[in-house]
């Protein structure tokens, strides 16, 4: 769900109000809302990865919330045993870079607050209890993100929901 979610966040407002007003059925798994869920994600992803092969363009945006995600889901992990699986770290990643476009980009407050509400709904995490190892190894992973470019990190950011730049 969470990369449904994601693919709501970075360019559909309206599937992204449709995960929240269905979220009985989708939650039951009734064939017709999970096939509308389908259909629309796989859509998203193809008009993102059709004609950028190397993540230049508009198929870098499918890396929403994972940058911040998978330094969670590294930091966390014991061992072999993953404390975050891969969606729960997208989700919270997702909530990071939320805030980040709030606090530095101006961003409305109400784009993270309904992010939060439907992660919510999923039963998604939105927050890890940290520390300051934690933070400091989080900041090592993320200044190895394969994601950089001239040595600059790039993080992809939503500006309202259905719409995310670099």
């Amino acid at each position: 769900m969470a990369e449904i979610i994601k693919c709501a966040m970075i360019s559909d407002k309206h599937l992204f109000k449709y995960i929240v007003e269905n979220v009985d059925g989708i939650r039951a798994r009734h064939e017709d809302k999970v096939l509308h869920l389908i259909n629309n994600t796989i859509q998203i992803k193809i008009d993102h990865v059709t004609n950028d092969v190397r993540e230049a363009g508009k198929r870098l945006l499918l890396n929403y919330g994972h940058t911040l995600g998978h330094a969670i889901e590294m930091t966390t992990m014991n061992g072999t045993e993953e404390k975050y699986r891969h969606g729960e770290g997208v989700a919270i990643g997702m909530v990071a870079a939320t805030y980040i476009a709030e606090k530095f980009l101006g961003t409305y407050q109400s784009v993270g607050e309904q992010l939060k509400h439907v992660l919510k709904l999923y039963d998604l995490p939105i927050r890890v209890i940290s520390s300051d190892d934690m933070h400091s190894e989080c900041l090592e992973i993320v200044n190895l993100d394969k994601k950089r470019k001239d040595n600059q990190l790039r993080l992809i950011l939503v500006d309202e929901i259905g719409s995310a730049g670099v």
